[in-house]
């Protein structure tokens, strides 16, 4: 349980440290974190049934702390993704009026696999 916190507070320093990153940069990390706190979360029910051991208590309240600070960062990633993604389709009809290829409209997602 401890490397498991140990990485998870590692991830969650590594999404808030103030590094010049990409906005896909930046959501991989949120993404990994995400992904690292439901498997420790998981883990964490599954072996401990919930109970709290004193050796952990200080790094799960740093944790806790961590994970306010990350969910206010995740919320202004969001804002920044719906502003690229806004300028992304303007410029994207801007270029097809120029080009003079008319096609109905413009899709600004991916593909789903599988």
């Amino acid at each position: 349980m401890s490397t498991e916190l140990d990485q998870l507070l590692a991830t969650a320093r590594k999404v808030l440290a103030e590094e010049e990153r990409t906005s896909e940069e930046r959501l991989a990390l949120l993404e990994e974190y995400s992904s690292l706190l439901e498997e420790s979360s998981s883990a964490f029910e599954r072996y401990h049934g919930g109970a709290v051991h004193e050796s952990h208590r200080e790094k799960l309240e740093e944790l806790n702390r961590l994970h306010g600070l990350v969910l206010r960062r995740a919320q202004g990633i969001q804002g920044e993704l719906l502003t690229e993604m806004k300028s992304v389709r303007t410029r994207g009809k801007a270029l097809l009026k120029y080009i003079d290829v008319l096609p109905k409209r413009i899709s600004s997602r991916r593909e789903r696999k599988g």
